[in-house]
Formats: C-alpha cells, structure tokens, sequence
C-alpha cells in the first residue's frame, strides 16, 4: 500500500527559495534518499512512498529537512509504521463482454488474476450483480470466489436471473484488505425465443412453380440476428435486417411439387424458435399465393442452399 509522509516547510524569510530532502528508512536501515526537491514556503506537502515498494511486517520511517540554500531545518522524523498487510491488486473483467446478451439465466462470469506482494496470501474476488447502475439493489453477491489460477477463473451464478439488463462488477481480497473495484459492465440476459407467424402464401393455396415470395411477421423482445426460410429442404436466410412486428419477404424457386413450409428465426441472444408448418403445392399453370396484408417490405435473400 502507498505510505504518505505529510509536512510543511515553513521559513520567515518569505522571498526565500525552498528545498527539501528526505531519507527513508525500512526496519531501522535506510532504503533510499532524495534531495533538494523544491518546496513552497507554508504549503502542506506529500510525499509518496509507492506501494510496490512495502510488503508486510516491514517498518518505515522517514527523516524530512528544509532548506533555504544557506541554511538547513534541524530533522524531523516521521512516526514509524508496522506494515499489516498489503492490498491486492485490481482483477480484470474477462467474460461477460461488455453489452453482451446471454440465453443463460445463470451465466458463467470469467474473472482475470489478481496479485498480492504478501506470499502466501490466498486472494478471493468479490463479484457484484445488479440490475441498477449504481449498484443499490444488488441481485447477486459472492464474496469468496477462490483464485484458482493466475489466469482466468470462472464462477457461475447460483440463482436464476431475471430476464434484463445487469451491471457486474468486482475487487479481490486477501480476507484482511480489498483492492478498488474494476470497471463496470453490462450484459443482457434473455432467455425468450422470437415469435414467428406465417402471413402467405396461405396453408395449402396452390402456387406458380418458379419464383414465390414467402410472408411473415416476428417478434421479439430484443433484435433478430437472422432468419431462414425452409421450403421442402430448401433454405434460405435473409440477407438484409428483419424489421420485427412488420411483414418479412424471402423469395424461393421450387419445381412442381407439395411442399412443407416454415421459418426459423434466432434473436441476437442466441435463442431458436420456429414457426408453425404449412403445406404449399407448387403447379405448372394458375394457383396463387393467398393470405397477407399490411404493411410490408422485401428482403433480399442468399443464394439457393439445397
């Protein structure tokens, strides 16, 4: 941990230029010394004893004098201090990324290693969940997550998460002192699948063998990743975003034939749900495509994939 060594230079002779030197000391034996770093006459001054330098059971103690180039201050010493322990450094958010979205209602969190200057000392991480910001209500706490490696370790979430977005966070701990805590970030978790609905051609209506533009409308509570038109073992995905709660298009070519039908649509949360099944025939002349209606647009599709 950081030692601070607090003072303040103090000279009569105000337009006088003020240095200072400082000698530092660990148990009983000096460890390093500095001289002449320019001071302000009156003005509280730290100097900072960087904590990678401390470990524990260590003392320290510091001397601190002022001079005003012609003359020097008597030395003043610093009380000496028992190093406890030493704090552990700040773990790394891993997985999770951050504005991702999970099917998993008990996801896998991946907390990157911490450090520790004490040997021996078993670092555990804190993992905070919450659903606000500002961490108020926090829906999910561990306070004993054990660093297993010095790479990545992983914990999974022992209760089920609400469908929403959270806000994850942690710190590690030696038991005896905590380091900061990380960065914040958010993931979504998800677990519904879209709901797809078939408009047209309608369950049966005789269609043109060729080219058939195949309607339907999903929805969803976050964005559709995809969707793929199967059309007797003919599949094909959309190629342009799919615009939920509006009329879809994707366009096949199929022979003389009857066909089953159906759309397969995946939400960017990985989820999976299919649509009903109808039965289209495909004939030389005559037949057409019944059902539809509202609003619409066309999406562009992929080639054939038989």
């Amino acid at each position: 941990q950081d030692l601070n060594v607090f003072f303040t230079p103090n000279e009569t002779d105000v337009n006088d230029n003020l240095n200072y030197s400082i000698i530092v000391f660990t148990n009983n034996i000096s460890n390093f010394s500095i001289f002449r770093i320019s001071a302000t006459n009156g003005t509280f001054t730290n100097f900072i004893i960087n904590n990678t330098n401390t470990s524990r059971t260590q003392t320290w103690m510091a001397q601190v004098w002022v001079s005003d180039g012609s003359d020097n201050s008597t030395y003043q010493n610093t009380s000496e201090l028992l190093i406890l322990n030493s704090a552990t450094s700040i773990s790394i958010l891993n997985y999770p990324i951050n504005s991702s979205y999970l099917n998993d209602n008990t996801p896998e969190m991946q907390i990157n290693n911490s450090d520790d200057a004490d040997p021996g000392d078993q670092i555990y991480y804190i993992l905070e969940i919450d659903d606000v910001f500002e961490f108020t209500s926090i829906n999910y706490y561990n306070g004993t997550i054990r660093k297993i490696t010095n790479n990545t370790n992983t914990h999974n979430v022992t209760i089920n998460l609400a469908d929403s977005r959270y806000y994850w966070r942690t710190r590690a701990t030696d038991l005896v002192s905590n380091s900061s805590y990380t960065e914040i970030r958010n993931f979504t978790v998800d677990t519904d699948g879209p709901n797809s609905t078939l408009l047209s051609p309608a369950d049966g209506a005789s269609v043109t063998e060729g080219n058939v533009d195949f309607s339907f409308n999903v929805t969803d509570t976050n964005d559709i990743n995809r969707c793929t038109l199967n059309v007797g073992g003919t599949t094909k995905n959309n190629s342009t975003t799919i615009t939920k709660g509006v009329s879809n298009t994707i366009t096949v070519n199929k022979g003389i034939g009857t066909f089953l039908w159906n759309v397969e649509c995946r939400d960017i949360a990985g989820n999976v749900s299919v649509s009903s099944t109808r039965t289209i025939p495909f004939i030389t002349t005559g037949g057409g495509a019944g059902g539809g209606g509202g609003s619409s647009r066309t999406v562009n599709t992929n080639p054939n994939v038989n």
